[in-house]
């Protein structure tokens, strides 16, 4: 939407800018501008966008390595905990993965995956 002053040159341009995904909701930010006679920018209304709130959690994932499993199964478990993992890179999330059979092997630990998603 458009206003003008009419006692001065400016103009109050507001609108929708952008669309957002935060978590699993969509946000339609908006903002307004206040612009001079020049089109220069007096105010802007928010001054910047807010974060998405940080949601911390921690993911265990819990794998069947005991050969019941054939490997192509195998394989899409590994690759479904990769694709998990990659839809939380960049938050404050920690994974760790355990693997079990006739004996438990931890392959990672919440403190060891915080950096990057295991090969």
């Amino acid at each position: 939407s458009l206003a003008a002053c009419t006692n001065r040159s400016w103009i109050l341009a507001c609108g929708p800018t952008m669309h957002r995904a935060c978590g699993e909701n969509m946000y339609a930010e908006g903002f307004c501008f206040l612009l001079g006679s020049h089109l220069q920018t007096i105010w802007t209304m928010p001054a910047s966008l807010p974060e998405c709130p940080s949601q911390e959690m921690d993911i265990v994932f819990l794998i069947d390595g005991s050969g019941s499993i054939v490997q192509s199964d195998f394989k899409q478990m590994k690759d479904f905990v990769r694709a998990v993992m990659g839809q939380f890179e960049g938050t404050n999330t920690l994974f760790s993965l355990m693997q079990y059979s006739n004996l438990m092997k931890i392959h990672f630990t919440f403190s060891q995956c915080q950096l990057s998603v295991p090969g």
